[in-house]
């Protein structure tokens, strides 16, 4: 078995220059017990060890804190419930001043000593440092500190040695040494041990088979342990494959750990084969294990998750191991990761009602996060509520997935009132809560707004890290203010965060959409003299502000320099150009380029055709559509969708029918937007009969019509004077349950105004047609109310809203 070379030197070494420090702070050196070796002087403290009782060193053996800090790994929220009091080695000796400031004053002749030490390293050999270590078995913070320095001082440690230092630190139950050290020899290179990994695991492995019960079984599970993080998994599973007697060979939480490394890298299958491998080597495995089974069941998102987990269970049973709250929360999380978190959520209550768990607040942080995903957010507010009524307190995971997704559905006022809420209950925000609300009120225009609240927290002391600035950059470049934006890189310089590319590429495309093309090359070569490597998106930016100003000429040197660069354009290139130059108007240009792509792919069609609808050479488009059709090439669905759209405002309604028919039977594209758009076009053109075909069609393709689709058509039947069918098709609607709106109830209030007035005698009074109007509105208001529909802008300002007040003209109350 090789040793690996890993560049950088484990935490246990990486400590040495406090090592030095401790003898400055009066460790009085004694005989040794045991040994008559010079180096019995040294590391032996007078009056410390009664000072060094006070430290609490114990390792971490609680799984469940491994099980619950590993959950926390994955969602950002939750920290381990044991954490070892010294966590390093050199935390351990930053503390030794408090410690030792009751000892006496450094004798006289400890230069001397120490003299004499770094001195006589050079003649020692591995049996004299066996004694010394031997003989400081009693003392293991000694050990260490000993066992550092001669290593320091260039002594190679043996097997021996090792197997001695080992022996002590498992005799004293330090794991997390242990495993430093294991990780060490690991990770060092081959010249700076004396001897080959396989001579040192021998040895313990005959010390164990030797000795049976011995301690030594730590260090396989040490071993276990180090190469699972490593990513060594076939060194790491051959530890429990190397003693006679699998009683003394690597304990269940070291399978455990191997699990979910295995797990966390993606090799669920891996962790499977190997649970079936140990588990006949006569390992019991845990509550932990099983966990972690379900866990690898939820990552492989199988579409028999249900059923493999009901398996897990029964294994369970059949060991008498029940479930903890940590197996209900992987399996919260496993429905929530396959779009289930309903499901999730039913099952948390259950076990809540049924099995008096008591679960904390992380997973009902996993369920808002789920429902969130899903964009069902009045489930989750539910959850959240939920959770105040358990008890439990908020955090900024409860309400950050929240803010994000009502800022994603552009609602910013809902974001900031949630936003205050947290605040109210204490919680602090964050820079990661506050950039997608950055991001929503540059996207509404609010640029006052988007600049008062950054200065608002940034002046409260709060960090906002280099994403956060980039969001406000961007901000200001699409409004115009590339100025401002440029100052801001120059603000976060003086605060020591440094613009990367993202951020000069952000300001290039500020540039870039104002025209400012010489500024934005100017930036590019700023860039390269502070030695930034530039990428491909960079260029795309300058060379698709180049394409949109007609710049020909300056496009091809941006293509010519980008490959002195060492950088290849992508066909993305290639059709930011095309695009690009045909919105400028160069179409001539934009198909000479085209025409030039040797090897052209789908998306560089794509293109030409988005290029062509965008300078309105529509025909153009659809030939050349109809010309990679017949070829067999697909195009991508925002061209299709542009060119449909152009056909349909241009009233080229026959070729615009012809490509939806396409599209529908040919692409499997999902045209309810577009059947809608056709349906409105036949509309408009008087071919009530085509409008219907389409309709119908979309009906007997098992598509069920959405509010947009019916209301089109009661829009279009009314417009007909088809006033029947427009009174059939709403109560079509309704009786399949698809819920108007209120601008089906604005087209079918206008509908049956015009319906009531057309069929009015002309000798009528306007007092008795004035009455008609107000019982039909009345009629449609009360269906409204009950439906909870509430009337929008211009409802109000045509009909005023739900207050009954007489028409002064019944004209005006119809379009």
């Amino acid at each position: 078995m090789g040793m690996h070379s890993i560049g950088e030197k484990g935490p246990l070494f990486s400590s040495l220059g406090s090592i030095r420090a401790l003898s400055c702070w009066g460790f009085v050196f004694e005989s040794c017990e045991g040994s008559d070796s010079m180096w019995n002087r040294c590391f032996v403290r007078r009056r410390s060890s009664l000072a060094l009782q006070q430290w609490n060193w114990s390792s971490s053996s609680d799984e469940e804190s491994f099980f619950g800090y590993e959950m926390a790994l994955n969602f950002g929220e939750k920290t381990s419930n044991s954490v070892e009091t010294t966590s390093n080695f050199g935390e351990m000796t930053s503390n030794f001043g408090r410690l030792m400031s009751n000892v006496e004053e450094v004798p006289s002749d400890f230069e001397e000593i120490r003299s004499n030490f770094e001195d006589g390293v050079i003649g020692l050999d591995s049996k004299e440092v066996v004694e010394v270590l031997r003989g400081l078995r009693r003392d293991p913070i000694a050990a260490l500190v000993y066992f550092a320095r001669v290593k320091e001082q260039g002594f190679r440690h043996r097997v021996e040695t090792y197997v001695v230092m080992m022996r002590i630190l498992c005799s004293w139950g330090w794991e997390r040494k242990l495993d430093d050290l294991l990780m060490e020899i690991i990770r060092s290179d081959e010249k700076d041990l004396s001897f080959e990994m396989f001579e040192l695991i021998e040895t313990v492995v005959e010390i164990v088979e030797i000795e049976e019960p011995s301690c030594l079984v730590l260090v396989l599970d040490g071993l276990v342990k180090a190469y699972a993080s490593l990513g060594m998994f076939d060194d790491s599973l051959s530890m429990f494959f190397l003693t006679r007697k699998p009683k003394f060979g690597p304990s269940i939480r070291s399978l455990n750990f191997l699990m979910n490394c295995l797990i966390k890298c993606g090799m669920v299958d891996e962790a499977f084969s190997l649970y079936q491998q140990i588990n006949k080597k006569g390992l019991s495995p845990n509550v932990y294990t099983y966990n972690l089974l379900i866990k690898a069941v939820c990552r492989k998102g199988a579409e028999d998750y249900r059923e493999q987990v009901n398996a897990i269970g029964e294994r369970m049973k059949a060991a008498g191991v029940s479930p903890n709250e940590y197996t209900y929360t992987i399996l919260i999380e496993g429905y929530c990761l396959q779009q289930r978190s309903n499901e999730g959520y039913d099952l948390l209550k259950e076990v809540r009602t049924n099995e008096k768990v008591r679960f904390d607040s992380f997973p009902y942080n996993i369920l808002i996060h789920g429902f969130c995903n899903e964009m069902k957010l009045s489930e989750a507010e539910a959850v959240l509520a939920d959770m105040e009524t358990q008890g439990l307190t908020h955090t900024t995971y409860s309400f950050g997935p929240l803010i994000r997704a009502y800022c994603t559905r552009n609602n910013y006022e809902r974001a900031k009132s949630l936003h205050d809420e947290m605040e109210r209950k204490g919680v602090k925000t964050n820079c990661v809560i506050l950039s997608p609300m950055i991001r929503c009120l540059g996207s509404k225009g609010s640029i006052c707004e988007v600049l008062d609240l950054f200065e608002h927290y940034k002046n409260s002391g709060l960090f906002f890290d280099k994403v956060s600035y980039n969001i406000v950059v961007d901000v200001l470049c699409k409004s115009g203010r590339v100025d401002e934006a440029r100052e801001l890189l120059v603000v976060m310089e003086r605060q020591q965060l440094l613009p990367d590319l993202l951020h000069y590429s952000t300001l290039m495309n500020g540039y870039c959409l104002q025209g400012k093309l010489i500024d934005a090359v100017d930036l590019l070569e700023k860039v390269k003299g502070q030695g930034l490597e530039l990428d491909v998106v960079a260029y795309n930016i300058l060379v698709n502000g180049f394409a949109r100003f007609g710049e020909v000429e300056g496009t091809l040197d941006l293509i010519s320099d980008m490959r002195l660069e060492g950088l290849e354009p992508h066909h993305a290139t290639y059709d930011l150009i095309i695009v690009g130059l045909c919105i400028s108007g160069k179409v001539t240009d934009a198909k000479e380029f085209f025409d030039c792509i040797k090897e052209k792919c789908a998306d560089d069609y794509s293109a030409m055709v988005s290029g062509y609808c965008a300078a309105n050479h529509t025909e153009e488009a659809y030939e050349l559509f109809i010309e990679v059709y017949e070829h067999d090439i697909q195009l991508n669905r925002k061209s299709c969708s542009v060119l449909f759209d152009n056909l349909c405002s241009e009233k080229k309604i026959d070729y615009a029918f012809a490509l939806y028919k396409i599209l529908r039977s040919q692409y499997d594209f999902p045209c309810i937007r577009m059947c809608c758009k056709l349906i409105d076009a036949f509309f408009e053109a008087g071919n009530v009969e085509r409008a219907e075909s389409v309709f119908n069609e979309w009906l007997l393709s098992g598509s069920i019509p959405d509010t947009v689709m019916y209301t089109i058509m009661i829009s279009g039947y009314f417009k007909a004077k088809l006033f029947k069918k427009a009174h059939d098709l709403f109560s079509h609607m309704k009786c399949i349950g698809v819920k108007a709106d209120v601008k089906t109830y604005t087209v079918l209030l206008d509908g049956r105004l015009k319906a009531t007035l057309l069929g009015m005698p002309h000798c009528r009074s306007k007092a008795d047609q004035n009455n008609e109007v107000m019982l039909i509105k009345e009629k449609l208001w009360d269906e409204m109310r009950e439906a909870q529909i509430e009337p929008d802008a211009y409802f109000n300002k045509k009909y005023g809203g739900y207050e009954l007040r007489e028409v002064s003209d019944v004209q005006d109350a119809v379009i």
